[in-house]
């Protein structure tokens, strides 16, 4: 078993996250090894799901590969952050709408406590699963593709070219106020 920080880590970039399981899962192919499944944890306290958590469920996706569903895990954690009545209405939410497409390709949802029976609960239900190779895993040892080239690779790419023009524009608006303060402020000079 292993850990792997989540995407949109508050410490590294997704693309070194990305980078650190693909290396990880290509040594690993080298010895045989494949996994037997992922366990995608969601905070149930997390009050509604916002843009990084919907950006993190479509690497996921793109990493593991829609044949592969069945062997990934959606957990909810975080019971004890909120009642009872509150909890099952997030997880209704997530089951029928967020996590819908996941569930009807083959993930299980399920509930983690925080607990050693329930962590173990968890890896009972992966187990059994016959072992895969995540798509990542297959575009980067068996068709030889870099990162980048892979299509949880493009994801990030085309999150990264969405961010710079978004700093582009951002740029271009401060450089046109910059340019009207200026010119206000040239104007005023010449007045006086």
């Amino acid at each position: 078993m292993i850990d792997s920080p989540g995407f949109d880590d508050a410490y590294r970039t997704d693309a070194e996250v990305l980078s650190d399981i693909s290396t990880y899962l290509s040594r690993t192919d080298s010895q045989g090894f494949k996994l037997s499944g992922i366990i995608y944890l969601h905070p149930i306290s997390q009050v509604k799901i916002d843009g990084s958590s919907l950006r993190s469920l479509r690497k996921l996706r793109k990493l593991v590969g829609d044949y592969a569903l069945g062997n990934v895990v959606l957990a909810t954690s975080h019971w004890s952050r909120v009642s009872s009545e509150e909890g099952i209405r997030r997880e209704t939410e997530l089951k029928n709408t967020f996590w819908k497409d996941l569930i009807s390709r083959g993930a299980i949802m399920t509930r983690y406590s925080g607990d050693q029976r329930s962590g173990n609960a968890l890896i009972d239900l992966l187990i059994d699963k016959l072992q895969i190779a995540p798509d990542i895993q297959r575009e980067l040892v068996d068709e030889g593709k870099k990162l980048i080239g892979t299509t949880a690779g493009h994801i990030l790419n085309e999150e990264m070219i969405k961010l710079r023009k978004e700093h582009e524009e951002q740029l271009k608006k401060f450089e046109g106020k910059m340019d009207a303060v200026m010119r206000n402020r040239d104007k005023n000079a010449q007045e006086e």
